[in-house]
């Protein structure tokens, strides 16, 4: 492969990787608001109500998970009937997002036979699924 046909793969590929990530964190925002104003009108129940939620403005996160009882790392996923949870949703499709759009940049990098491009998205998913699990923890 030419370097001006490499190029054109690459410039393609950034263009449908930024243009996946855009739309995908537009679904997120929408969902996102979509759960909040449920949560903030109080059509779901919510072990915090939105009145108290200023009280705790000031917390770090370990410090408001700790005096609220809400739940860390992946145990959130239990507790999606609570609105203060649901209304956090949205927020996870921002990296899901990336990661989604690393993969497809893979494949598109793959289907054009640009193998070590597709290599690197593909390590860079990797990378970033493995952030999410959480399988590796820093101390």
């Amino acid at each position: 492969m030419d370097s001006r046909s490499l190029t054109n793969q690459i410039e393609l590929a950034q263009l449908s990787y930024a243009t996946l990530l855009v739309w995908l964190v537009r679904v997120g925002l929408v969902v996102m608001s979509v759960f909040f104003l449920l949560y903030a009108t109080g059509w779901v129940p919510a072990a915090i109500p939105i009145g108290e939620v200023p009280a705790y403005w000031a917390m770090d996160a370990s410090s408001y998970a700790r005096t609220v009882g809400v739940p860390t790392g992946w145990h959130w996923i239990h507790f999606l009937d609570d609105g203060s949870v649901l209304a956090f949703l949205g927020t996870i499709l921002f990296p899901i997002a990336s990661t989604i759009a690393a993969f497809a940049a893979a494949a598109l990098f793959a289907r054009n036979r640009v193998t070590v491009y597709s290599l690197i998205a593909l390590a860079e998913t990797v990378v970033l699924v493995i952030a999410a699990t959480g399988i590796i923890a820093g101390g």
